[in-house]
């Protein structure tokens, strides 16, 4: 890798070198040895993020509120949820939002459920989105010890959901029931792709499932 960066440098030292579709562990590492060397792009990392930001800035618009106003729930914590979220923790931190606040706003979900300090392997990337220890202290949960996507949603009061998580179906109408109890124009990102592994569509799948969707629609539902 080091070679290739060389070379291009060398031959193009005016290229944009975009790293695309590396695995997660190798993503972040890649993207911050080689930013200041050679201008770089990453395209779930920053792509995403910026164009996550810049629909939720539209979505702010229609609300007639602020980023500081809201409480994210992202689901999926790799490249792409890890990039929204520094993208949004950049937001609040423009509206005055100090760093020691920041999880007050934003919610990381993976696979082991909502991030927190005691959450194992957590990498580096993540940890600035880990809960503090004792923050779920007095929720109520479905299943005590873990705490899923609809404990968050009802006990931070969540008003926003991101999904990139690939999982089908996962925003159903008990989802967005609970999010649409928080706020009057709740927030749904279902950015996961293609649309065979969109989290929720706009449309139900079956008359059945839209008599079961709540009633309030979504400030925007992005796919």
């Amino acid at each position: 890798m080091e070679k290739f960066v060389l070379g291009v440098k060398r031959c193009y030292p005016e290229a944009l070198l975009q790293w695309e579709d590396f695995a997660k562990h190798k993503a972040f590492i890649l993207l911050e040895r080689y930013r200041d060397r050679i201008l770089s792009f990453n395209d779930d990392i920053q792509g995403t993020g910026a164009t996550s930001l810049s629909a939720l800035m539209t979505a702010m618009r229609i609300k007639g509120q602020k980023f500081k106003d809201q409480r994210y729930v992202i689901l999926g914590m790799g490249q792409a949820g890890t990039g929204i979220a520094s993208n949004i923790r950049a937001a609040l931190r423009e509206e005055g939002v100090a760093d020691g606040d920041i999880h007050k706003h934003i919610f990381a979900i993976d696979m082991p459920g909502l991030l927190t300090e005691e959450t194992p392997n957590l990498e580096a990337p993540q940890k600035p989105f880990a809960q503090p220890r004792g923050a779920t202290a007095v929720w109520k949960l479905q299943s005590p010890g873990k705490v899923g996507l609809l404990d968050v949603i009802k006990n931070a009061k969540a008003t926003v959901v991101i999904g990139v998580t690939a999982k089908p179906g996962l925003f159903d109408a008990e989802v967005l029931q609970a999010l649409s109890a928080n706020t009057d124009r709740p927030v749904v990102f279902a950015l996961s792709n293609p649309t065979s592994k969109s989290e929720c569509t706009l449309e139900p799948r079956s008359k059945a499932r839209a008599a079961r969707c709540c009633s309030r629609p979504a400030a925007l539902c992005a796919g």
